[in-house]
Formats: C-alpha cells, structure tokens, sequence
C-alpha cells in the first residue's frame, strides 16, 4: 500500500517539475494569442476561363512574422535576419509605399506568406487605381489593342499595378486593415516591441492568415467538379440584374422602333470583399440620369406626346458587371439577338398586351456616361470610323446638347493617333454593329482618365468631402442637363422650343445626393420607398451593402448590393403610374394585373407618403448575367464573352497574432527541463516511509488507504 502512494506522490511531482519548468520557458502560443475579427477586407479568389487571380491560403493558414516593408529590398533584408526556426514574414506595407516593384516581389518571393495593406485613411495615395492600365483590353471591340503591348492606356497614370491589383494572383492572402485599433495593435503591440527590437533569442510576435477558398484552376474546372462529382458549390458565377427603362414602351402594334440609349453601369470592383468605393466610377453618372429620367417624368404626358409624334423612344440602360468584361451589355446585346428584349415573347391574346422586341439595329444612338464629377469639363467620346459613317447625326448631337454650356468639349476622333472609342458598355454594341452611332460623356480628355481612383476602395471622393458636396452637386446637375438636351433633342426631332420646357430638378438632385453620397443610405426618401420599416431585409442592405458596387459575390446572393434595387425603385416611382390601377388594392391583385400583360409591369411599392399602391411602369429588369455560362460547349478560353466566377469560402476568414520563440529558446526549455527531471530521478530511492504516515494518530491505529 505504501509502495503505491510512493508511486503516486512521485508521479506527481515529476509532473509537476516538468511540466511546470517547460511553459516557464514555452507554451506563449497558448498563453497570448489575439484574433483580428474584421473579415469584410479580404482578398478574394477569383476565376475566368484561362486562369485565376486573387488571394489563397493554405487550408490552416499561412504564418509569418510580422514585418514592417517599405522598399522592395526591404523584403530580402528581413527574411535574412530571421531566428532560427522562423523562415517566413507577413509583409506588413503601408498604403502609400505600395508600388509596381514592390507588388513584384511580394507576390512572387516564396517566403513572403501574407500581405497587410495598412490604410488609417488620412494619408491617401496620389493614385490608386485597382483596375489596370486598360481597363477590359480583353473584351474590346478593337482587336489590335487586346495585346496588352498595344492596348491605349488609359488607366496608365492611376493604376498602382500595369495588370491591376484586382487580377494579380497572389496566390497568398492580402488583407486591407483600416481599423485605427488594429493598426495600433498590429504596430504597438505586435511589431515595436518584438519584431523591431530584437533580441538574440527573444519571442517574435507571428501572424497567421487564413483566406482557404474552394475553387482551384479556372471557370471550366470549377464547374465541372461541381456538377460531375456532385460537390457543394465551388465557386459562383457573376450576375445580377439590368435595368432598362422604355419611353414610351412598344408593342407588337408598334411596327418601327428608334430608339435613344442613356446607359451608365451600377458595378465597380476593388480587390478586397465588401469595399465601400464607387462615388465617381459609378454613383455620379448613375444619380445624373435618375435626373434625366425625373425630368421626363415631372411631364411625362408631353413627352408621350411629341415621342408619338415623331416616332422615337428613348431608352434607359442601367448595366450591371461592366467593369468585369461587360457582364451586362454583353448579355443584353445577346438578348437583342435572340428576340428576347426587353421581356421574352409570351403571346398574350392582344397585341397591345405583349411588348415589341428590339433588336441591336433598331439602337438608333448611343451615349453612356462615365466619372462624372472628376473635373468642371466634360468631354464627348467616339469611334473614328463611326463618326465618319455618322457625322451629321453625331455632331447635331453634341450642337444641341452643347446648349447647356461651354465646358462640354468634343474629342474629334481623327485628332488623335488611335481613334478610338474608349473604355465602356459601346465595345458590346459595336461588336454587334458598327453602324450604331454613340458617345461616351466622361470627365475625361483625349489620352488619359483624370481620376486616379476608378475601380478602387478609395473612390469615396465625395463622401468624404461634404464641404465640396455642392461643387460635385453642380457638376453631376450639368451633366444631366447635357444628357437630357441630347436625348430630348433626337426624341423630338430636334424641337428645341419643346425641349426647353423639360428641366432638372435641382432639389431632387440634392436630395438623390443626400441620400446616396453617405455612409448609409437609410435616407427617409429610400427608405419610404423600400418599404425598409417593415422590411427587415430591405433595412439591413440599406445599411450594410451602401455603396458597395460588386456583381455577384463569394458570400453569396442574398447579400447582393441593394444599387439595383434602389434604380428599380426610383425610376418607378419617377416615371410610372397609379392611376391605370387606381382600383388595386392589394399587392397580389397588383401582381395578378402584371400577369396579364409584358408591356408594362406592375409594381407594388410606396409612394412618398408610405402608402402602398399599384405602379404601372415600363420598366424592365433583365438577367445580367454572361453568355458564356448559357451557351453549350462554350470555348471559355474564345475571350469572347464574360467568363468571371467567384471562389466559395471554405472556411472563416482569420487573421491571428500570437507570440512564438526562437527555435533556440524552445532548445534551453527543453534542455532546462530535461535538466531538471534529471534533478528529480534521486527522489525515487530518497523518500522514506515515515514521509507517508500520518504521526497524528493514536499508536496503534492503522493508516488510512
């Protein structure tokens, strides 16, 4: 019995030796270890027909130690001072110091395992373009500028990267942290006190990044393992929804159509999930024709009118994915081909019920707006050989709408070496045809863009400026006015005295500014309208997709940004009707209405006051998403369509900080402990017997087990 409480007494206490004289010494990775929460900042993975670009990470993350960089061959000096046992680093880079050398070496050094872009949002990069220096090169309508060797840079001066940080692969994870309190954390608590001051043998504070995503290879593989193994979804494709609006709609009654196209895109990119940027690459030029189109409906009966009369239309297009290969024109071109726009035929028994389908030849003219608000001038766009074919109708254009003022410039095609039309959704319409005349309307100049954040987190210029809202205000306001001279113009066979009585409300532009150029757009105006007080949903988008601008998304469809939404909404409640369903009164009755008919769509929504009522509108929504994914055997390495898809998370997004020792401090506590169990072995022949009696017992009385 006393043999057995020996044993236990002994165990005990070499346990204790040991154990405790090891986490003396080891143990910190247990003992201090801080996770980073905010994952909305993340790189992500993406794929298209040839490749993938983006940010991976093994599937139990990638650790490095934490390492200030602010050169390129800072990279190499680090990594040679590493402690024994440490091999990696995270790059640790302030915004500012990120360059084209720089990303070079960070993406292709092996033993720089993760990247921190830091951003306290003061100090902004000069440029900072996430888009390329030629933006969709691979989708032009110019065949000789797909080589990226002769493509026109338009982007040259503002993109940080020649390819454009959104489609490096990095094969790595990058993370943007913005939070001041990681910063501090991260500088202060982090790389100050161990990584900056070392010690022969000290701790090193270690980072560990999880970014592990499914999708591997590129689009056909992704989806051939989804779809021939059964597999969860892998990877998802990128679409959303156009929005087109039909003034006034065509029926099959309606034998001609010639048709005026406003279009401006809803999407913008940035490297990193759920950035909130697109003030100029996107919101300007959609708020100036949500202008136009207000116009239009503050005296919609005269326009029906003189629209009759001459036999014309004018045609709102409001595309989705633009910027990632014209996701969105490209499909609505598709469409027109195939005799399924605005809405597929469906053969209701009147002809005045089923809407008239219009094909890429019946586009009469085209003019998008781009960055709108970038400068006080606005410059008009074209192809070379369009503008030979078109002259008179184009420059009748520009003569009428240059009506409203002296800072709109026309850029004469042949005064420039390339003549080209650049960057925008008239590359997919001239695919198609090439006798479709149109100009781009943008802020800037013959050879370069003058923003230098297009495509970029920090395209938030105007939210960011209050006190310069008034002067953004006046440039979109002017803007709209160029665009509505011009459209009304062709509209009313140059009828300039009808023209005239149409005017931009400038109190609705500084309350569609108000509402949208913040940080959330949970304004009374949208939020009436959503009907987001009784929505839950609805009210939650209005917070958390606020500018945000990306087609499609890894976190999956029912966090789709609210922009299209918003559009539909606006443009409804701007230019349709109660009154032909003045008797609905519920909102399946008003969904019973749309059945009967694809001219018009009824829309239950609210009013101003929040009431809800039946709209009728010509307004149509249509699937943004590319050709490629519905056409059979489709060559996804044609180049032809669209072939984006965006990798499925396979587990949380992490960013851990913890400390980690020297290999050769690990060695002196290995060694200390071993030592030490040396130190306790003489213990098993010193202990006696009497150490395990209890002496407060009478004599005599047995010891207790």
């Amino acid at each position: 019995m006393l043999s057995l409480k020996k044993a236990q007494f002994l165990i005990l206490l070499l346990f204790n030796c040991f154990v405790l004289r090891v986490f003396a010494y080891d143990g910190v990775e247990d003992q201090i270890f801080i996770r980073l929460n905010n994952t909305d900042v993340q790189c992500v993975r993406m794929l298209n027909g040839t490749h993938s670009i983006g940010c991976q990470s093994s599937r139990n993350g990638n650790v490095g130690v934490l390492t200030e960089i602010v050169h390129a061959e800072d990279v190499q000096n680090a990594i040679a001072i590493l402690p024994l046992g440490l091999s990696n680093i995270i790059a640790v880079i302030q915004l500012t110091n990120i360059n084209d050398a720089l990303i070079q070496i960070l993406r292709s050094h092996e033993q720089v395992v993760g990247i921190l872009l830091i951003h306290r949002g003061k100090d902004k990069p000069k440029e900072f373009s996430e888009d390329g220096s030629c933006p969709n090169r691979q989708f032009t309508f110019y065949s000789n500028e797909k080589n990226v060797a002769n493509c026109h840079g338009w982007n040259q001066k503002n993109a940080i990267h020649s390819d454009g940080l959104k489609f490096i692969d990095f094969n790595k994870p990058l993370r943007l942290v913005t939070s001041n309190e990681e910063i501090d954390l991260i500088f202060e608590k982090c790389i100050e006190p161990f990584n900056k001051k070392l010690m022969a043998e000290g701790l090193r504070c270690v980072g560990r990044m999880t970014q592990f995503m499914s999708a591997a290879g590129n689009t056909k593989i992704c989806l051939e393992r989804t779809t021939d193994f059964g597999e969860s979804s892998l990877c998802e494709v990128l679409e959303d929804m156009n929005v087109f609006l039909m003034l006034p709609p065509l029926s099959k009654q309606n034998h001609s159509a010639d048709q005026f196209v406003l279009g401006a895109r809803m999407d913008s990119f940035s490297t990193f999930r759920w950035a909130k940027g697109g003030d100029l690459s996107v919101l300007s030029s959609l708020v100036s024709l949500l202008l136009v189109a207000h116009s239009v409906g503050q005296k919609m009966d005269t326009f029906n009118r003189l629209a009759s009369l001459s036999r014309r239309q004018l045609l709102f297009a409001f595309l989705h994915g633009e910027s990632l290969g014209y996701i969105g024109s490209s499909r609505w071109v598709w469409d027109m081909g195939r005799g399924h726009f605005p809405a597929m035929a469906n053969n209701f028994p009147e002809e005045s019920k089923n809407v008239r389908q219009i094909g890429v030849d019946e586009l009469s003219f085209f003019m998008e707006l781009q960055q709108i608000g970038a400068s006080p001038k606005l410059y008009a766009h074209t192809d070379a050989q369009i503008y030979k074919q078109n002259k008179t109708l184009i420059d009748t254009v520009l003569h009428n709408a240059k009506g409203s003022g002296g800072l709109f410039h026309f850029v004469d095609p042949s005064s420039v070496s390339f003549g080209a039309a650049p960057p925008s959704s008239y590359h997919s319409i001239m695919k198609a045809s090439d006798k479709v005349p149109g100009l781009i309307l943008s802020s800037f100049g013959s050879t370069d863009y003058e923003y230098p954040y297009l495509n970029s987190f920090l395209d938030d210029e105007i939210r960011t400026h209050p006190k310069q809202f008034n002067e953004f205000l006046r440039k979109i306001i002017y803007a709209s006015n160029i665009a509505l001279r011009a459209a009304l113009s062709y509209v009313f066979a140059n009828n300039a005295t009808e023209v005239d009585q149409f005017k931009i409300d400038e109190n609705y532009a500084k309350e569609l500014g108000e509402c949208f150029f913040v940080a959330n757009w949970s304004c009374p105006l949208f939020r009436t309208l959503t009907n987001a007080t009784n929505d839950r949903q609805i009210d939650a988008y209005l917070n958390d997709t606020a500018n945000s601008f990306s087609i499609g998304d890894a976190t999956g469809r029912n966090r789709r940004p609210i922009i299209r939404h918003l559009i539909f909404f606006l443009l409804t409640h701007s230019t349709g009707s109660k009154e032909p369903a003045q008797n609905v009164r519920t909102q399946s009755q008003c969904r019973d209405r749309g059945s009967k008919e694809n001219v018009y769509n009824f829309v239950w929504m609210n009013d101003r006051n929040g009431n809800g009522s039946c709209y009728r509108t010509s307004t149509y929504q249509t699937v943004a998403r590319s050709p490629a994914f519905e056409i059979g055997d489709y060559n996804f390495t044609s180049g032809q369509y669209s072939t984006w898809v965006a990798s499925d998370w396979t587990h949380e997004a992490k960013f851990e900080l913890y400390l980690k020792a020297d290999l050769r401090l690990e060695l002196y506590a290995f060694v200390a402990a071993f030592i030490v169990l040396l130190l306790c072995v003489p213990l098993l022949f010193v202990p006696k017997e009497q150490w395990f009696l209890d002496n407060f017992l009478p004599p005599g009385s047995p010891q207790p087990l």
